[in-house]
């Protein structure tokens, strides 16, 4: 491995770490995601991935 990948897997391994850091603040302080129109909603971990607890509740999208 050269020291530039070195470099790289230690950067991707601190960014993950606080990805995992950030998803476990959401559920475990039982924080909500909003949406533009003042929606609410909850998120759970399955697996190792961040999810919404349910569908979205907009009615208006919009295409950019």
């Amino acid at each position: 491995m050269s020291e530039q990948d070195a470099v790289t897997k230690a950067h991707v391994d601190l960014l993950e770490a606080q990805v995992d850091m950030m998803k476990n603040a959401l559920v475990s302080n039982n924080i909500i995601v909003s949406d533009i129109y003042g929606n609410y909603y909850q998120v759970v971990i399955i697996g190792n991935q961040l999810w919404m607890a349910e569908d979205l509740r907009v009615t208006n999208y919009f295409i950019i």
